[in-house]
């Protein structure tokens, strides 16, 4: 079973609120500065019209979305965050889960069908949620965006591996990873 994340596990709205994607939770969370959440939001009202224009080709938009995840990336390193604000930032949070996730993913899980949820957002904050609402499966895989962080003061350094951006997030990732056997 292969999935993305935000806004496909996650839902759209919440009780007529819009939910935040993972990035977003994080952008607008109490951990980030009034300067930094600025600066979040300019490069979303910089990029997002390239991401969303119907005008321009895949390949044209990719040099853009490398570009915004890279700026995106490190100021999520300036944020400073820690594992465990992580955590908080997830409870603190009012995006929630799809009804009856936790059946679903207990169910795959139970008939060993491994399952594979691909997302070019943060994925310590996906893996926070899915942890909160639904617990731990050993069947599932998330391949995302995930930070590295200090072994002395625990906050966020960088991020691992190669970058997922909304155009790569399949499993050409997965190439010459011990993922690549779960498909």
């Amino acid at each position: 079973m292969v999935s993305d994340f935000d806004r496909t596990i996650s839902l759209v709205s919440y009780n007529g609120k819009e939910c935040h994607t993972s990035n977003a939770v994080l952008e607008e969370s109490r951990f980030v500065s009034d300067e930094l959440r600025q600066k979040f939001l300019e490069l979303r009202n910089i990029y997002m019209p390239i991401e969303h224009d119907p005008k321009m080709s895949k390949e044209e938009k990719i040099p853009y979305m490398i570009e915004w995840w890279s700026k995106s990336f490190e100021l999520v390193v300036q944020t400073q965050v820690t594992r465990e604000s992580i955590k908080e930032i997830v409870h603190d949070s009012t995006t929630h889960l799809k009804e009856n996730c936790q059946w679903f993913f207990y169910t795959l899980e139970r008939y060993d069908i491994p399952i594979l949820v691909f997302s070019a957002g943060l994925g310590d904050i996906i893996y926070e949620w899915i942890i909160k609402q639904c617990g731990s499966f050993k069947n599932m895989k998330i391949i995302s965006n995930f930070m590295s962080f200090s072994n002395l003061t625990n906050r966020v350094t960088g991020f691992e591996g190669n970058m997922i951006h909304i155009f790569n997030k399949n499993e050409g990732v997965l190439l010459d990873t011990d993922s690549e056997k779960l498909i």
